[in-house]
């Protein structure tokens, strides 16, 4: 029997092993193999480009501090993705390495991956599941679940161990009231450095486990002790770790309702997987974040446990009886994963909150995320109800290999490499040797729009910031899950009044990295050094010393930027329609020689308010459709027929949707059931049709900032 144990847990590791080297690839766990963690628009890419700033920032009280990234800012770790609980103890090792460049995250995979099993057998352990192959093959289910495959984009997410460790902790029988309270603070506390979602699991936990020492005997008063000591743990280890520097508004997103679980989410493969269960979804964010698709596999498993519990209403009852109060809590996750919008498939209503608990709530706006541990529980019910069965073992291990071989068809899409390495020379926006050379002489970078994760119309800056990181300058870009809202607001106002009137001396030593949208803002200045390579431009005051060898790069050219106004643009340019939807802002530089422009065509844009919402149509010597509303009215929205005029007489139905900030921020331009076309940015964005109805020009201006769009000079 001992053989057969030690042969089953070889097999385990090994299938754990090859499992991990299939979806990861074992050159991850090299410090210096980094370029996995660096593909374009990927979370775990500013996962490691915190990482970067925060080794070589200096020791700091509250611990963590990440210093010139998001410059002027510091941000604690916490406050991003980048794991405090590898992070920290991994900068101790950085003058070991003695490498500029080097990554813990192979290893926290592997640690996830590990522990994943681990805790997962000891949870069907203690939950009293008595056969030996049943608890291998659940350790294994637990490893081939979709919804922890599907996270590897998100490396802090990954730490499913955590739930399961939560459930462990609460069905362990050996464990007294007292280790139970105590192993609950270091869950706690290993969940808040892990990602602080995890929290919300270990509190569930906490709950549980307190209605389960009451049932047991536990004394209000010890409960309450244990209670109050928690509250002071927690709140000590926020201070610690730099929560409270932030003010309270800083904490406020939006999303919730939106991110959240469907209610087919246990059966949804939402067209991930092999089987062909595929149901639509309410919100598009339930497709980003609530997926707890349990796989066949583990929906045979339910399937096992229903038919057990048909069969035993009795020992159903006695069990719920026993173990209600972690039923009650996995429950209320779950119904907090739903939010306030209560959705099946494509259908769904809205449950009315006050404005305090939606503004609580959305401090966790990712809702979808609770629904890892209620999955969980029902895989291992279902295992648990397959052990109480009494088929012949012949029977047992027909089902074993069948829903492992159910789950593993399922999944198999989900196998697949994801940790590939990129060429990073092959797609680097900026001629290196000439940027590094303007990085020697700049004390600081400085982007235009800061704080933003693009310099163009795409995700575009992850090269840049490494760059900087490399050598060792503070950069304003950077993305940030939490930041400090006032200080970034006012660093954004002195940074365009800076340019604006020309007074570069606020900002000394500054490299400033703008794009062709952005380039009116700079081209109005006197005394810059402005030059552009492809569509990245570079400006220097006078007192950046730059090298002379840069100046002289083939790569680059001087900017040859020449400024026209919108209303002269407009003029000019050949178009048979014009398509306008305001976003964010974009009434401040809308300035008389525009609104009279506009106006001869028979529009109201002078009655445009300050983060107004504006949705045009125009033909080229008249307005079709428009419709303005104030910045507390809601979006402006239209539909309208365009017929082409190219002979075909094709008509094409337009949606045209604004929004200020205060109504939604945000902008569309396009066909029924099509593409967005616009921008998407602060200010105009704006859409050219030629007479086939196919766009002549798609662009962005920000008129918050100026009205000159930026041409290049013949």
């Amino acid at each position: 029997m001992k053989a057969d144990r030690l042969l089953g847990l070889l097999a385990l590791a090994l299938a754990g092993g090859l499992l991990f080297a299939s979806r990861f690839g074992l050159h991850i766990l090299h410090p210096c193999h980094y370029s996995w963690l660096l593909p374009l628009k990927t979370d775990r890419s500013y996962d490691f480009l915190h990482w970067l700033y925060y080794k070589e920032s200096a020791p700091s009280f509250p611990f963590g501090i990440i210093e010139h990234f998001g410059f002027p800012q510091e941000v604690p770790l916490i406050y991003t993705t980048a794991i405090p609980l590898i992070a920290i103890p991994a900068k101790a090792l950085d003058p070991l390495l003695g490498s500029t460049v080097w990554q813990p995250y192979g290893w926290w995979m592997l640690l996830c991956w590990i522990l994943q099993g681990v805790v997962g057998w000891q949870l069907l352990r203690s939950m009293g599941i008595r056969r030996f192959w049943i608890r291998v093959a659940g350790t294994s289910l637990f490893w081939l679940s979709p919804f922890l495959l599907t996270r590897v984009d998100h490396m802090s997410l990954c730490a499913h161990w955590l739930p399961l460790g939560g459930l462990w902790l609460y069905f362990e029988p050996s464990w007294q009231f007292r280790k139970k309270m105590m192993l609950w603070f270091l869950l706690s506390a290993l969940s808040l450095l892990s990602h602080p979602y995890f929290v919300l699991y270990a509190l569930a936990t906490g709950l549980a486990l307190v209605w389960q020492g009451l049932s047991q005997g536990q004394a209000w008063r010890t409960v309450g002790f244990w209670l109050l000591g928690y509250a002071g743990f927690m709140t000590g280890l926020l201070f610690a770790f730099g929560y409270f520097i932030f003010p309270t508004d800083s904490y406020l997103e939006r999303g919730y309702g939106i991110f959240s679980a469907n209610l087919n989410t246990f059966f949804n493969n939402m067209g991930r997987t092999n089987a062909p269960l595929d149901f639509p979804n309410y919100t598009e964010g339930q497709y980003k974040e609530g997926f707890g698709y349990l796989g066949l596999g583990g929906l045979g498993l339910v399937l096992l446990a229903i038919l057990w519990a048909i069969r035993h209403p009795r020992a159903l009852r006695n069990r719920l009886r026993n173990h209600w109060p972690i039923a009650v809590a996995v429950l209320l996750l779950f119904a907090f994963s739903l939010s306030n919008v209560i959705s099946f498939n494509d259908r769904g209503f809205t449950v009315p909150l006050p404005d305090m608990a939606i503004r609580i709530a959305t401090v966790f706006r990712s809702t979808g995320r609770f629904v890892w541990m209620p999955a969980y529980l029902l895989l291992a019910l279902g295992w648990w109800s397959l052990d109480r069965f009494r088929f012949r073992p012949l029977l047992t291990y027909a089902l074993l290999a069948g829903l492992l071989g159910l789950q593993l068809w399922d999944i198999w899409p989900k196998l697949k490499r994801v940790y590939k390495p990129v060429a990073l020379e092959a797609r680097m926006p900026f001629p290196e040797t000439p940027v590094k050379e303007a990085f020697a002489g700049a004390g600081r970078i400085i982007t235009y729009p800061p704080y933003s994760r693009t310099v163009q119309e795409k995700d575009d800056i992850t090269d840049l910031i490494f760059w900087a990181a490399q050598h060792h300058k503070p950069i304003t870009t950077g993305h940030l899950p939490r930041f400090n809202r006032p200080l970034r607001q006012a660093t954004m106002d002195s940074i365009e009044s800076a340019v604006r009137e020309g007074q570069f001396e606020k900002f000394p030593r500054t490299l400033w990295i703008y794009s062709k949208t952005t380039a009116p803002l700079f081209a109005q200045q006197e005394g810059l050094q402005t030059f552009r390579s492809g569509p990245y431009y570079f400006a220097f005051p006078p007192a950046v010393p730059v090298p002379a060898s840069f100046f002289t790069s083939a790569a680059l050219e001087k900017d040859r930027t020449r400024l026209v106004h919108l209303a002269d643009f407009l003029r000019e340019t050949d178009h048979t329609y014009l398509i306008i939807a305001a976003q964010d802002e974009a009434q401040r530089e809308l300035d008389d020689k525009a609104r009279t422009y506009f106006r001869t065509l028979g529009s109201a844009a002078n009655t445009l308010e300050f983060r107004g919402s504006w949705a045009a149509v125009f033909s080229k010597d008249h307005l079709i459709a428009e419709q303005i509303r104030g910045r507390r009215e809601g979006p402006a929205e239209l539909e309208v027929e365009l017929r082409s005029r190219d002979g075909s007489e094709q008509v094409r139905k337009l949606q045209v949707r604004s929004a200020g900030m205060e109504a939604g921020n945000l902008s569309y331009i396009g066909w029924k059931g099509g593409e967005n076309l616009s921008g998407k940015r602060r200010g105009l964005n704006m859409v050219l049709l030629d007479e086939a109805l196919e766009p002549v020009e798609i662009l962005n201006l920000d008129t918050y900032l100026t009205i000159y769009l930026a041409r290049t000079a013949e």
